[in-house]
């Protein structure tokens, strides 16, 4: 439910529910409520996509080598990051 269209169109999600992928994001140590979820969401985002680990600029090939998950979810990503529940 989480992923339906038109339900929660949110692309942040894959930084909350993550699948244990290594280029998944990590797991948050804290859990989530009504009153962080945006504030978390945003910060998963921010963390995620600064992780060297799994997204990083190759600079001998200047090509940049990113998580899987833009591969499998694409489309999720391309409605844009601020998509908001109902």
């Amino acid at each position: 439910m989480l992923r339906k269209d038109g339900v929660y169109d949110d692309p942040r999600v894959h930084t909350a529910v993550v699948c244990a992928s290594i280029g998944c994001p990590m797991l948050r140590n804290e859990a989530f409520t009504a009153e962080n979820l945006d504030a978390s969401l945003e910060d998963g985002m921010r963390r995620f996509l600064s992780d060297r680990s799994r997204n990083r600029l190759n600079t001998q090939s200047k090509k940049l080598e990113i998580s899987k998950i833009f591969d499998w979810y694409g489309k999720d990503f391309e409605k844009g990051t601020r998509a908001t529940a109902p």
